[in-house]
């Protein structure tokens, strides 16, 4: 590779002079070699080669010429507009062979730039190389320039097989005007071994056009480390090849990196228009139901949407994929079943025919919101996007200005771009670390007063290694509830309440705010959302804009109305979820939940790719078997927010349940005839009537002794595993212990078999009944000797499972099971 990249460097007709150290010193130290670049006259001296290299210095276009670039540009446009000044200034540039970079508001007619110069005659045959960082944002300019400027243009990337070798032919011969591909595209050994050392090609190449060009210093460090590498693109192209960069957001600090890294000659032109949307009103607020409800986004769908239309267009950008699909479930909720295809995702992820239908049917209309990510993030041309919304603070300014430029893109169109922020970037400091932080644990000490008047004590914790160590890292700094209230944190609410802003309103404030200060990692986010003035002032204190223009309401400082439009929705009241019981379920409920799911899966999932355990997992089966308690109530709390099949299946499954619960209860009945219920029990404290045993009721213990057996043994089991993971000796031998306890009350107290069964309906014959032992000793106590119910234990109806290790008796009081701790 390093090869290669030396012999690309050096044209075959360069040579290299080497001088070397004298023999002598070579085994004294490391051997030096000196090279030294020896071009060829024809790359020297540009005059002896002019069809195949331009000037070094940038040349002037005379007025003749100036008159030819304009009216080609006017021509183009056959509805009365005009070409803009900076779009006239940047084709200029190119004419004239110098490197230059604009500043401009998205939908203001970037793209252009890179396509007038191929209405001039003599550029037919030329072409432009143009690096765009998204697949998609590829595909579209494809389409934009053969359709609306009638240039040919071809996009190299997987979506069209990537970079074959018919594809390359075809560039390196002239076909297209302009080539659209990714920066790791453009710098592989293949593109440039085959296209750019290509004689043929360089004679035409006309220019190198970078879109988005503020992802150099964006990425080119970290993320994608080619944009950072763009500059080497120079070395393979005919000297004095101009370079043009464009974005909607250039900082001061992120245009000097692109000049930098894309080695901007002397006599470069920055033309900068800043990139205030005049047409587009912006709002910024806090989240204020809980977050995973998405319950603020309902402004989006109004209350009682039967009509497709009357849902407005909008984008939904979010940072991670999940919440996107949590956004869309939550959408669609709020639309009938037709509709519910009027939500859709789009991110990366997704195969590429579907991102091409679904942006088609959202040009169309039929799709009228979509829940994206960066893949739509830049450059994607929909004129009519009503709405934009921003789900959470993205990590620099740039992101949010790129996202807010989708809306209203055609002419004549308003929009509104959204910020919903978390409620902690209203608390987070922005002041510059070598100032004091304001107001940051001042109520941490033992009676310091807090700003709310409120006494606060501190909390005394061991000094451990851990502790120091977290004590040791640096935390951001936080602010007062107080001064949070004063940034908007309460503004935008569904009541309307706190919508004032206490510096424009003249309320009364004990503490006046902190200044705001725009933090350079972020580009001045914290600031936006924090700032108490209007907001394009921030934003223009960022990217050095002109004084903005503005055609619409400005934005929620200066028109509060605008949170009208966004106001979020009721509140989810969503119950706690309560304690995940003990893992020891019961075997015949956990057997009958999974029968139930092999019925409903043959019955309304026949032939599908997944298996019946998707449809209800085992683990939801072994939880609902280890219920203490067997009710509706607690069924529905443990399965319906983790459970997505709850809404279909709940009701069915709860009744499987409850009629497994009570062929259990028929197994533990010794006779119908005493089968009762709380009010014909006996009560507490109460002595039973004594009755007589039959030899039946052996037959149904011994039914209940094999389950009872079971019990105890998935007891000992469970000890036994606490013993293993309880390192402790001492914790091992009590854990011990009480397993073999359990083990032994298993197998010697409740295993009846049929023969003792049988010997037991002897001894009832002969009126000799007793308590279940060994060496034939009768297995069924006395009536007159079963000792009555303490006071203190409490009768819970058998329609509930308890632990078999707390029954007391298997006569009279099948039925009343004593339970010494609360259900």
């Amino acid at each position: 590779m390093q090869n290669f990249f030396l012999s690309s460097l050096f044209p075959p007709s360069t040579t290299l002079t080497m001088a070397r150290q004298p023999t002598a010193s070579l085994h004294s130290q490391h051997r030096k070699v000196q090279c030294r670049r020896v071009l060829p006259s024809s790359f020297r001296d540009p005059t002896k080669n002019p069809e195949t290299s331009r000037d070094s210095e940038p040349r002037r276009l005379n007025e003749e010429e100036l008159a030819e670039v304009k009216k080609a540009m006017e021509a183009h446009f056959q509805d009365g507009r005009m070409p803009r000044d900076f779009q006239i200034d940047m084709v200029v540039a190119q004419e004239e062979s110098r490197d230059a970079m604009c500043h401009a508001a998205t939908g203001l007619g970037k793209t252009f730039i890179a396509a007038a110069p191929f209405l001039l005659e003599r550029n037919k045959t030329r072409v432009t190389i143009m690096v765009s960082p998204l697949v998609a944002l590829q595909n579209e300019m494809v389409e934009t320039f053969k359709k609306e400027y009638g240039v040919t243009a071809i996009a190299i990337n997987s979506s069209h097989g990537g970079c074959t070798y018919k594809v390359m032919k075809d560039i390196a011969s002239g076909m297209y005007n302009i080539v659209l591909l990714s920066p790791e595209m453009l710098l592989t050994e293949r593109f440039i071994r085959n296209v750019l050392r290509n004689k043929e090609f360089s004679a035409r190449v006309y220019s190198v056009f970078i879109d988005e060009a503020h992802c150099i210093s964006h990425w080119g460090e970290s993320f994608r480390k080619q944009y950072g590498r763009l500059g080497m693109i120079r070395a393979f192209l005919p000297k004095g090849t101009p370079v043009t960069a464009v974005s909607a957001s250039l900082t001061p600090r992120v245009a000097r990196d692109v000049r930098g890294s894309l080695q901007f000659r002397d006599g470069y032109l920055f033309v900068n228009k800043g990139n205030n949307r005049s047409n587009v009103s912006l709002v910024v607020r806090s989240i204020h139901n809980k977050a995973d409800s998405y319950t603020d986004l309902d402004f989006l769908i109004p209350d009682g949407t039967t009509q497709r239309l009357a849902i407005k267009k909008a984008w939904v950008y979010c940072d991670h994929i999940h919440d996107g699909s949590d956004i869309v479930d939550h959408l669609q909720d709020r639309l009938p079943p037709e509709l519910h295809d009027a939500i859709r995702p789009y991110h990366a992820t997704l195969e590429p025919d579907y991102r091409e239908k679904c942006m088609r049917l959202f040009r169309e209309g039929h799709i009228r919101v979509l829940i994206c990510t960066d893949a739509a993030g830049m450059g994607c041309n929909v004129p009519d996007v009503d709405i934009v919304v921003q789900w959470k603070l993205t990590g620099k300014l740039s992101s949010f200005i790129q996202r807010a430029g989708r809306a209203a893109r055609g002419p004549d169109r308003t929009g509104i771009a959204v910020l919903l922020a978390e409620p902690s970037a209203y608390t987070l400091d922005t002041s510059p670390p070598d100032e004091p932080a304001f107001d940051v644990n001042e109520a941490s000490q033992d009676g310091a007063t807090s700003q709310s008047g409120k006494k606060t004590k501190s909390k005394k914790t061991a000094k451990s290694k851990t502790s120091q160590a977290k004590k040791s890292r640096p935390q951001k700094p936080r602010l007062s509830k107080e001064v949070a209230e004063q940034h908007g944190r309460w503004r935008g609410q569904r009541d309307g309440k706190g919508d004032s802003v206490p510096s424009l309103s003249g309320a009364a404030v004990t503490t006046s705010p902190p200044e705001v200060h725009i933090q350079e990692d972020t580009e001045g986010t914290h600031a936006l959302v924090q700032t108490s003035t209007c907001r394009r002032t921030v934003i223009s204190s960022v990217f050095g804009n002109p004084t903005p223009v503005v055609t619409v309401p400005c934005c929620d400082i200066c028109d509060p109305t605008l949170l009208d439009l966004t106001r979020p929705g009721k509140a989810k009241k969503t119950p706690r979820n309560p304690k995940a019981p003990e893992i020891n379920p019961d075997p015949h409920i956990a057997l009958s939940l999974r029968n139930w799911r092999s019925r409903i899966y043959e019955r309304d999932y026949p032939g599908a790719f997944f298996g019946a355990s998707s449809l209800l997992p085992d683990d939801a089966i072994d939880i609902i078997a280890s219920l203490p308690l067997f009710t509706n109530k607690l069924i529905e709390a443990h399965l319906q927010n983790k459970w997505r099949y709850w809404t279909r299946y709940g009701e069915d499954l709860v009744q499987c349940v409850l009629h497994a619960v009570e062929e259990s209860e028929g197994a533990l009945v010794v006779s119908e005839g005493v089968h009762g219920d709380l009010e014909s029990g006996p009560q507490i404290g109460q002595e039973p009537e004594p009755r007589t045993c039959e030899a039946s009721d052996d037959r149904n213990i011994a039914q209940l002794n094999v389950s009872a057996s079971a019990s105890g043994a998935r007891s000992s089991r469970s000890r036994q595993t606490e013993l293993s993971k309880n390192p402790r000796p001492a914790k091992r031998r009590r854990a011990n212990k009480r397993a073999q306890g359990d083990a032994i009350e298993g197998a010697s107290v409740f295993e009846l078999d049929t023969t003792t069964a049988e010997s037991n309906a002897t001894a009832h014959a002969s009126g000799n009944v007793g308590r279940a032992g060994s060496e034939g000793q009768p297995a069924i106590q006395s009536a007159a000797a079963i000792p009555p119910i303490p006071n203190t234990v409490e009768l819970v109806p058998m329609s509930y499972r308890v632990p078999v290790s707390h029954t007391q008796s298997f006569g009279y009081y099948s039925s009343y099971i004593p339970y010494d701790r609360p259900p």
